[in-house]
C-alpha cells in the first residue's frame, strides 16, 4: 500500500494546475460584499490561475480610472487581463466562468488594441495610446503598492517588505506543504480503508 502513495505523490507534485496555455495574471476590481465579485475570485481560484482581488473601495480612484478609460458604467467586478510582461490585454465587466474566454484573453497580443468586454459580449476594442497607457499605469501603480503592502518578519521580529521573488518561493513552499499534508491524509485513509476485514 506504501509503494502506491509515492507515485501518487510524485503524479500530484508534477501534474499542472493551471488552465493550459494560460500565461496572465487576472486583476478584479470588486467589493468583498460583491457576490459577483465572490464567485469571479472563485473560479480563478479554482482553476489554479494567478488572480489578485482589488477592493475598489478602497481603490477608488483606480477602479474610476480603469471603467472611464474602458468606458463603462461603475459596476463590479471589473477583471483586467495582465499579461506576464505587464501589459493589460483586455478588460472584462461581469462575471464570466468560460476557461475558454479567459485563456484568448491571456493569449492577446496587446498592441493589436485592448478589448472590453461586458460579461462575454465584446463592446469596443481600445486603440487610443493614452487610454492604453492610462490602464498599464494604474495596474502596475497598483499590483507594486500592494507587493510593497505585503511584509514577512524576519528572525528579529522586525517586518520587513518582501520582494516578488521572496513572496513567490514562499507561496511555493506553503503550496507544496500543503500538497504533501493532504497527500499524507488521503493516504492514511486509504490504509486505513486497507486494513478493514
Amino acid at each position: 500500500m506504501r509503494q502506491a502513495v509515492i507515485p501518487l505523490l510524485v503524479l500530484l507534485l508534477v501534474t499542472p494546475t493551471v488552465i493550459s496555455g494560460l500565461n496572465a495574471v487576472f486583476v478584479i476590481y470588486g467589493l468583498p460584499t460583491c457576490p459577483y465579485c465572490y464567485y469571479q475570485k472563485e473560479f480563478f481560484n479554482n482553476a489554479k490561475v494567478d488572480c489578485v482581488f482589488i477592493d475598489a473601495s478602497v481603490r477608488s480612484q483606480s477602479y474610476y480610472e480603469i471603467v472611464g478609460a474602458a468606458g463603462l458604467e461603475h459596476y463590479v467586478p471589473v477583471t483586467v487581463v495582465v499579461n506576464r510582461d505587464g501589459y493589460v490585454t483586455a478588460v472584462v465587466q461581469g462575471l464570466v466562468s468560460e476557461e475558454s474566454f479567459w485563456t484568448g484573453l491571456a493569449q492577446k497580443d496587446p498592441r493589436e488594441g485592448v478589448p472590453v468586454y461586458i460579461g462575454g459580449e465584446l463592446i469596443r476594442v481600445i486603440n487610443e495610446t493614452d487610454k492604453i497607457n492610462l490602464l498599464n499605469d494604474v495596474v502596475r501603480r497598483d499590483l507594486s503598492e500592494l507587493l510593497n503592502q505585503t511584509t514577512v518578519s524576519t528572525e528579529a521580529g522586525v517586518p520587513t517588505t518582501a520582494s516578488q521573488q521572496q513572496l513567490f518561493e514562499l507561496l511555493k513552499v506553503v503550496a507544496l506543504i500543503a500538497l504533501v499534508v493532504a497527500t499524507l491524509f488521503a493516504a492514511s485513509i486509504v490504509m486505513r480503508r486497507a486494513k478493514r476485514p
